[in-house]
């Protein structure tokens, strides 16, 4: 029988105090993404599609529209997003604000897994690592910037949201880095107690956490102008959808790995 050195036990030891630590990473996380996706599923009960909607199809974070009633086929993929956008959900802001009182609309992106309440705390960290609900979670919450107005009438109203690697939160905002995916998915809804807002999307790019992207009024028209053409051409897809300074914008933000600081932005305009 061979005689274990002790160098080869210590290096045994070491590597299953590695192993057993991995393992115990892998199941927190695990776990954290699990209550994250059952606490926002069971959220969609307060949202609900118009009658006839057909049911979206899944998603990779197994996601699904609650209150919907399926009685047509579903559209084919060249129709699906305007399909989906032919009216908006009607939410249940009473029962959403009995639950956290911070909540200040809900976002709504059909065919896809965007479709969260949007909380607004009084700065932007807190939502970073809190659910919608309160309870802290690695996915955070949909929320908008805490400069901004809730009623979404600046110029830029901004809302973040992670990547999150089961494809849940934010994390589908880097599809639209493709045309293809663009010219699906066109146009969202942002829903608020007083009204719906269909958002006509018009670029889509990488940005850095320090750009003028985060500014979220102008001192003018002209000012506000410049910065709506600029962003236009950093846009990774071509829409036809051209702002003016007399449109209020809304950006939506979420993590990209470029560099540390980088991050992927959505940008539309309110209807």
């Amino acid at each position: 029988m061979k005689k274990w050195k002790k160098s080869e036990i210590v290096f045994l030891i070491l590597m299953t105090v590695i192993i057993i630590a991995a393992a115990c990473v892998l199941f927190f996380i695990f776990r954290e993404y699990h209550t994250g996706s059952d606490t926002y599923e069971s959220l969609q009960s307060y949202v609900f599609l118009p009658e006839g909607t057909p049911e979206p199809p899944s998603d990779a974070s197994s996601e699904t529209e609650s209150g919907t009633q399926p009685s047509q086929a579903s559209p084919s993929p060249d129709s699906a997003g305007e399909f989906y956008l032919a009216a908006p959900p009607v939410v249940d802001f009473d029962s959403l604000r009995a639950i956290n009182p911070d909540c200040i609309g809900w976002i709504y992106s059909p065919n896809t897994s965007i479709n969260y309440p949007i909380a607004q705390g009084t700065d932007n960290s807190y939502y970073l690592d809190h659910m919608y609900n309160g309870a802290a979670n690695a996915c955070g919450a949909i929320f908008m910037d805490y400069l901004n107005q809730n009623d979404f009438t600046d110029h830029n109203s901004i809302l973040y949201g992670h990547h999150m690697k089961n494809g849940s939160m934010f994390a589908g905002l880097a599809d639209y880095a493709q045309q293809d995916y663009y010219d699906a998915h066109p146009a969202l809804w942002i829903i608020t107690p007083g009204e719906a807002h269909r958002v006509n999307l018009f670029a889509g790019f990488v940005t850095d956490a320090e750009s003028d992207v985060w500014q979220v009024s102008f001192a003018n028209d002209d000012d506000f102008q410049k910065w709506l053409d600029s962003v236009c051409r950093k846009s990774y897809f071509k829409s036809d959808i051209v702002p003016t300074v007399n449109d209020h914008i809304v950006t939506l933000a979420t993590c990209s790995y470029e560099t540390a600081t980088s991050r992927f932005v959505v940008m539309g305009i309110m209807e």
